[in-house]
C-alpha cells in the first residue's frame, strides 16, 4: 500500500508539473508573438538585408514575381509589387515592364500574368509590358530575365521586389551582367505584422546562405 500510494503521488507530481511546463511554455509563445507585434525587433533582425534604393533611370523595370490566390488573383505581395511598378513605370524611369513568374502547384495561371494584367488595369500600355513565365524561384527569374532582356540589349534594370528580398534578388541579377538599380518596396509597408515578417526575414536568410554556397552570387 506504501508503495502503490507513493506511485500514485510520484505519477500526480509528474501531471502537475507536465502541465505547468505546457502552460509556461504557451506563455512564452504568447510573450514572443506580442515582442515581434508590438517593437521593432522583427524590423532590427531584417536590417542587415535591407539595401537604399537608388535614383535614376534605366532601360527595363524587372519586377520580381511574389504569389497568386487559388482564383488567380495577386497575393498582397504580388499587388504590392505591381503597384510600386506602375508608379516607378509613370514616372518615366524606364520604358518597359517585365513581369517574372509562372504557374506554381495548385494554381492554373502564370504569376507574371496575373502581375500584368493588373498592371495593364492600371495604366501600363500593352505593348511596355513583357513577362517571363518559365521561372519559379529568384535564380530563374534572373535567368529569364537575361534570356528576355539580352536579345533587346537590355543591361541597365530597375528591380523592384520587397526590401528583404532584394538583396538576394539583385546578386542574381548582377550574376547575369546586369547593372541594378533597386527599387525595392520598405519592409514596414509589406507586411501586417512583425511575425510575418520575421518568417519571411529568416526564409531570406536562409535562401541568401544556400544560393552564396551554390555560387550563383
Amino acid at each position: 500500500m506504501a508503495v502503490s500510494g507513493f506511485l500514485s503521488r510520484l505519477g500526480k507530481l509528474s501531471r502537475s508539473r507536465t502541465a505547468w511546463a505546457f502552460l509556461a511554455g504557451v506563455l512564452a509563445v504568447v510573450l514572443a508573438w506580442e515582442a515581434l507585434s508590438r517593437t521593432p525587433l522583427a524590423l532590427l533582425i531584417a536590417k542587415p538585408l535591407v539595401l537604399p534604393n537608388d535614383a535614376g533611370a534605366a532601360d527595363a523595370i524587372v519586377v520580381l514575381g511574389a504569389g497568386v490566390s487559388p482564383g488567380c488573383e495577386p497575393d498582397f505581395h504580388s499587388m504590392r509589387r505591381t503597384i510600386h511598378a506602375v508608379r516607378t513605370f509613370k514616372k518615366g524611369r524606364a520604358p518597359l515592364v517585365l513581369f517574372t513568374g509562372g504557374k506554381v502547384p495548385g494554381r492554373s495561371c502564370a504569376i507574371a500574368d496575373v502581375m500584368a494584367g493588373l498592371a495593364r488595369d492600371l495604366g501600363v500600355p500593352p505593348e511596355s509590358i513583357l513577362v517571363d513565365r518559365a521561372s519559379t524561384t529568384t535564380w530563374e527569374n534572373a535567368v529569364e530575365a537575361s534570356r528576355i532582356l539580352g536579345p533587346r540589349g537590355i543591361r541597365k534594370v530597375l528591380l523592384v521586389s520587397d526590401a528583404i528580398h532584394m538583396r538576394r534578388g539583385e546578386a542574381c541579377m548582377r550574376r547575369f551582367g546586369f547593372e541594378v538599380l533597386r527599387d525595392a518596396i520598405p519592409a514596414v509597408d509589406s507586411y501586417h505584422d512583425g511575425p510575418e515578417l520575421l518568417k519571411d526575414t529568416l526564409h531570406e536568410y536562409v535562401g541568401w546562405w544556400y544560393y552564396r554556397l551554390r555560387g550563383r552570387f
